[in-house]
């Protein structure tokens, strides 16, 4: 009970300059207060703008370097593709050359199967006449023979 009184005598003796002192107390806190966090505010703000600025600058420096990787890699592209180009001209340069002389030789073959064909033709014929010839000759021969 001895503290309570002690309170309650605390809390009487408070006087109205003893009350002002706690409340310029209490306002000074709160402007040192308010003071910090627009200092902290500032603080995160420019770190902020800091942030974004590196990562602008990272997202540049990766855009570029990736726009270089690209064109390299549209050269290569473009050179290997004229190297194919070339191999497949050179390949069909040797094809189209290995199809005229194979012609060529057909052609030969023809020209000799030709020239077999009109060889047995005359022989056909002058056979086929020697055969006429001597039927035609046997037929008469003995109509005269039987006449």
């Amino acid at each position: 009970m001895e503290s309570n009184v002690a309170e309650r005598n605390d809390r009487e003796t408070w006087t109205n300059e003893g009350l002002n002192d706690l409340s310029v107390r209490v306002d000074t806190g709160f402007k040192e207060l308010r003071a910090d966090i627009r200092a902290i505010d500032q603080r995160l703000t420019t770190q902020g703008a800091e942030i974004n600025n590196r990562i602008s600058a990272q997202g540049a420096e990766i855009n570029q370097r990736i726009t270089a990787q690209g064109a390299e890699i549209n050269q290569r592209i473009t050179a290997q593709s004229a190297e194919i180009n070339q191999r497949i001209t050179a390949q069909s340069a040797e094809i189209n050359e290995r199809f005229a002389a194979q012609d060529d030789k057909m052609d030969r073959m023809f020209e000799s199967m030709q020239g077999h064909m009109m060889s047995l033709h005359r022989t056909l014929v002058i056979g086929m006449a020697t055969i006429l010839a001597s039927t035609v000759g046997a037929v008469v021969g003995s109509n005269l023979l039987l006449g």
